[in-house]
């Protein structure tokens, strides 16, 4: 049974998503998965709130500045380390919520 992805045409909107998504994470994962990407890695582990907390009680600016870091870390592990087919789930969800006209502004 071939699943939904494989039934797409490739040159479907959808199929082009995960397409771009796959070589995007080609080039995460060669820049990352590098003796100098795993050494940049460690340090965004340690600077960017993946070991510590991100809270700074009563100082809410702060705060928000370091959840964003972590986020952004958070989302450089997962790109890494995410595979086929959790890529694929991800793209079609975000796919499937959007609406007609977010699909061609662009």
């Amino acid at each position: 049974v071939r699943g939904d992805y494989e039934e797409e045409s490739m040159n479907s909107p959808l199929s082009e998503r995960l397409r771009d998504a796959m070589l995007l994470r080609a080039s995460y994962r060669a820049v990352f998965r590098s003796e100098d990407g795993q050494r940049v890695l460690r340090h965004l582990t340690k600077t960017g709130f993946i070991i510590s907390s991100p809270i700074v009680a009563g100082d809410h600016d702060l705060t928000m500045n370091n959840v964003g870091m972590q986020r952004i870390v958070q989302s450089i592990l997962k790109f890494v380390c995410q595979n086929d087919d959790d890529l694929r789930k991800q793209i079609e969800l975000a796919y499937n919520q959007e609406t007609p006209y977010d699909r061609t502004s662009g």
